[in-house]
């Protein structure tokens, strides 16, 4: 465990990054359990009126889907910069002198926590449209969220470690480390646009076809 993340204080501490990470990880394991079942329970006719299966059918749904990967992500950042974690006070922290707080655990500037802010809700919007709405998307998808991301965030966090953390060479940091994240989500606003563009004009298609396949089944005119 790395050293900046050891309690001062006999009780230790509560990590609110690990933990929201952890029920993310959670989420999206019962998401996936439970659209795998909710497939095998539509072919074998699952009652859907049954409380589980209606506990199973949210679980299922793209709601859940979404806020696991909102907390994966920001509990994962929470959990790198270390600003999720609190200290819990023990029987002596009123005679024990208390300690400044860590580099590390200090704020970035404003720029970079909403480059940050905007990108999670990026992944959110493009994770919870259909898989087949974007499957053009999901290598580039993939690429930014599992290679790019990590790197640029790590890469980041490192830099930031060697300076001052109220130091104008910090500020700096944050700054390019915001317009790298700007940058990715601009990428990702792009697929979001093209997949939702997808599903209007597949909405669009079918709706043609049913004009041209049923011409006269529409309101009748006195």
């Amino acid at each position: 465990m790395d050293d900046q993340r050891q309690p001062t204080s006999p009780r230790g501490g509560f990590d609110i990054g690990l933990n929201c990470g952890l029920l993310g990880v959670f989420l999206s394991a019962a998401n996936f359990i439970t659209s795998q079942s909710a497939e095998l329970g539509d072919g074998l006719g699952t009652d859907h009126a049954s409380p589980m299966q209606q506990i199973a059918d949210l679980l299922s749904g793209n709601v859940v889907k979404s806020l696991a990967v909102v907390l994966i992500l920001v509990g994962g950042m929470l959990y790198a910069t270390g600003m999720g974690y609190i200290e819990l006070a023990g029987p002596s922290e009123g005679t024990a002198p208390r300690q400044k707080p860590l580099a590390a655990t200090l704020p970035m500037n404003i720029d970079a926590r909403m480059a940050e802010a905007r990108i999670a809700g990026l992944f959110a919007r493009l994770k919870a449209v259909p898989e087949e709405l974007r499957e053009e998307a999901t290598i580039e998808l993939e690429g930014i969220e599992q290679r790019h991301m990590p790197a640029l965030t790590q890469a980041h966090r490192k830099a930031r470690s060697t300076v001052s953390p109220t130091s104008q060479q910090a500020d700096e940091l944050d700054t390019d480390y915001a317009a790298s994240l700007n940058r990715l989500s601009a990428t990702l606003e792009q697929m979001v646009n093209r997949s939702e563009a997808l599903g209007r004009e597949r909405l669009h298609w079918q709706t043609l076809v049913i004009e041209e396949r049923f011409p006269n089944a529409g309101p009748q005119k006195d």
